[in-house]
C-alpha cells in the first residue's frame, strides 16, 4: 500500500519537474532540403531528425525548443531553439552539445543558450519565388564602406515577374569598390522581427550563379521612408543584419514615381488605343489608363511605362519611360509627334540604365535614333496631294511611266510603268513639312496610302518641291521618316488635268516625247508645270 503511494508521489514529482512533452515529431513545414552557410552537402530535415544535428528526442513545452541526440558526437545532447520565419526560411540558436544526463536537465540545456549566441539561418534549396516587398522602380545611391556612390545614380527595378528585382549598379569616380554591373535577385521570403523588416533572395549576375549557393543566398534589411527605402545587404549567406543602415552594402532608394502619382501619355495620343507601323509588322497598344505603351513585335512584347512627361505641347511631347521586357529593364526617352489625328511619328531612344540620363541627347537620344510612322488601323479616304496626269522619269527605268492622280476619284492614284506592275493606291491622311536636304530647303507633302488590293499594308507617298517650286519629285516610301526606304521614286511632269481631252492630249504628247528619246523627255520634265500640285 505504502509502496503504491510512494510510486504515485514519485511519478507526480517527476512529471512536475519535466517541462517537455513526450515524443518528438518535427513540424511538416520544415521537411525538405535546406542550405546552411558552411555546411557541406546541405541540411536535410525529416520528421524526426536534422541531418547535421542528430535525432530529435524531446520537444519541450516551449514549442520552439527541441532536444537532439548527436551520435556523431558521442551521443551528446544539444538544445535547438528553432523558429520558422517564412515557409522558405528557418532560424535557430543552439546550446553546446552536452553528455546525456537526467531528463530533468533538458530545461537547463536550453537555458544555457546565450543571448549573444549567433543566429543561424536555413534557406530552402528549392524555394519558389515570392513577391518582393520592395515594389516599383527606384534610383539609388550605395556604399560599401568606402564612400557614397551617388553620381551617376544606380537603379533598381521590379520585373514583370514580381518575385524578381534587377539592380543596375553604376561606377563612381574615386569611390573604391564601386563598379558598373547588373545583379538580379529572386525573392523567396520576407518577415518582420520586432520593428525590423527582412527579405531573402538568390542573386544572379555575371560573377555569381544561382547554383553557387554560398555566394548567391543573401539577406536584406529594409526600412520604408517617405521617398523610398533604406536597404542593407549581407556579405554572406546569413541573416546577421540588424539595421537598414549597416551592412556589407547599404543603399538609399528613391522612388521614380510615387504611389498614386499619375504619368500619362498625351491625350491627343491616347485618343486611340492601338496603332500599327505602315508595314503592319509591329503594333503599339495603349492601356486603358494611358500610362503604358506596349510594343508588340510578333511574340515579343515590350512595355513602356510612363514615368515623367518632360515636355508636352499641342502636337509633340517628350516622355521618359521605363521599359520592361521580361526582366530586361531600363529607361528610354520617347518623342511623339502628331502629324494628323490618326498619324504619329515616334522616336524611342537607346536603353539607359537610369531615368535621369535617358533623355540626354548626347548619350541616348542623338541623330542615330530612328523615327517610325504609326497610324490607326482604319483610316478614312482623303484627297491625294496631286491632281492630274503626270509623266514620270527615273534613272532606274528608261521606259515611260505615268501617274494618274485624283482622276477616277480624288482619293485614288494609279501608277502605270513598263518597269513594274500597274499599281493602284488609296490616299488617306496628309500633311506638309519643310525639311533641309543638302543646301536647299525642300517643301514636302506626305500622304499615307494603302494598296487598293490590300488595305492592311500601307506606304508613304511623298511629293517634293524645291524652294522655287520648279522641280517635282514623287516617291513611295516604307515610312514617312528620312529612314524610310524608297519603293520607287520619279521626277514628275504634269501633262494636264483629268478632263478626257486633256488626257488624250497628254497621251499623244507623251508618245511623241518618248519617240524622240530620253534627252527630249528630260528637257520637257525640266519645265515643270506646278498646276494641280497643291496638297489637299
Amino acid at each position: 500500500m505504502w509502496s503504491s503511494w510512494i510510486g504515485l508521489l514519485l511519478l507526480l514529482h517527476i512529471t512536475s519537474c519535466l517541462t517537455e512533452r513526450e515524443g518528438c515529431t518535427l513540424p511538416s513545414g520544415w521537411l525538405g532540403s535546406w542550405f546552411e552557410s558552411g555546411v557541406r552537402g546541405g541540411v536535410n530535415v525529416s520528421t524526426q531528425a536534422v541531418s547535421n544535428k542528430g535525432r530529435c528526442i524531446k520537444q519541450l513545452r516551449h514549442a520552439s525548443q527541441f532536444i537532439f541526440r548527436s551520435s556523431k558526437e558521442g551521443n551528446c545532447l544539444r538544445c535547438l531553439s528553432i523558429h520558422q520565419k517564412h515557409h522558405n526560411v528557418l532560424q535557430y540558436k543552439e546550446s553546446k552539445c552536452m553528455q546525456d544526463g537526467d531528463p530533468r536537465q533538458y530545461r537547463d540545456i536550453c537555458r544555457s543558450i546565450s543571448v549573444d549566441e549567433p543566429l543561424t539561418s536555413l534557406f530552402r534549396v528549392n524555394a519558389t519565388g515570392v513577391e518582393c516587398p520592395v515594389r516599383g522602380t527606384y534610383s539609388f545611391s550605395y556604399s560599401r564602406g568606402h564612400g557614397l556612390c551617388e553620381y551617376p545614380l544606380s537603379s533598381l527595378h521590379q520585373c514583370s515577374d514580381r518575385s524578381r528585382l534587377v539592380f543596375n549598379y553604376q561606377a563612381c569616380v574615386d569611390i573604391k569598390g564601386s563598379q558598373s554591373h547588373r545583379e538580379e535577385a529572386q525573392c523567396f521570403g520576407h518577415w518582420k522581427e520586432g520593428s525590423t523588416y527582412y527579405f531573402v533572395a538568390r542573386m544572379n549576375s555575371s560573377h555569381v550563379s544561382r547554383d553557387q549557393r554560398e555566394a548567391s543566398f543573401r539577406c536584406f534589411v529594409y526600412k520604408e521612408q517617405h521617398s523610398g527605402f533604406l536597404v542593407s545587404q549581407s556579405a554572406e549567406a546569413k541573416c546577421n543584419l540588424h539595421s537598414a543602415t549597416e551592412g556589407f552594402r547599404t543603399m538609399t532608394l528613391r522612388r521614380l514615381k510615387e504611389e498614386g502619382e499619375s504619368c500619362k501619355f498625351p491625350p491627343w495620343f491616347t485618343a486611340h488605343r492601338r496603332y500599327h507601323t505602315l508595314t503592319g509588322t509591329r503594333a503599339y497598344q495603349l492601356n486603358k489608363d494611358g500610362t503604358t505603351l506596349t510594343l508588340e513585335d510578333g511574340v515579343l512584347k515590350n512595355e513602356l511605362e510612363c514615368l515623367k512627361v518632360q515636355d508636352e505641347g499641342a502636337s509633340s511631347a517628350t516622355v521618359t519611360v521605363q521599359s520592361v521586357q521580361s526582366c530586361s529593364v531600363g529607361f528610354h526617352c520617347v518623342r511623339i509627334d502628331k502629324k494628323t489625328p490618326n498619324v504619329f511619328q515616334l522616336r524611342i531612344g537607346r536603353l539607359s540604365a537610369n531615368a535621369e540620363d535617358a533623355c540626354v541627347t548626347e548619350l541616348f537620344f542623338d541623330s542615330s535614333v530612328t523615327t517610325v510612322t504609326i497610324t490607326t488601323a482604319h483610316l478614312h479616304n482623303s484627297a491625294c496631294p496631286l491632281m492630274g496626269n503626270f509623266a514620270l522619269r527615273s534613272s532606274n527605268c528608261s521606259s515611260p511611266s505615268t501617274l494618274s492622280s485624283g482622276c477616277l476619284a480624288s482619293h485614288q492614284m494609279k501608277l502605270t510603268s513598263t518597269c513594274g506592275p500597274e499599281s493602284e493606291f488609296l490616299c488617306h491622311d496628309s500633311w506638309k513639312e519643310e525639311r533641309e536636304e543638302g543646301e536647299e530647303g525642300m517643301k514636302k507633302s506626305f500622304s499615307i496610302v494603302s494598296y487598293k488590293e490590300s488595305t492592311s499594308a500601307k506606304g508613304c507617298f511623298v511629293k517634293s518641291l524645291n524652294s522655287e517650286e520648279d522641280v517635282v519629285g514623287v516617291a513611295l516610301r516604307s515610312d514617312c521618316s528620312e529612314e524610310g526606304q524608297d519603293s520607287w521614286a520619279y521626277s514628275a511632269l504634269n501633262y494636264g488635268d483629268c478632263a478626257p481631252t486633256a488626257l488624250a492630249t497628254s497621251n499623244s504628247a507623251l508618245s511623241r516625247v518618248s519617240s524622240t528619246g530620253p534627252l527630249a523627255l528630260g528637257l520637257l520634265l525640266a519645265r515643270v508645270v506646278t498646276r494641280g500640285t497643291q496638297c489637299h
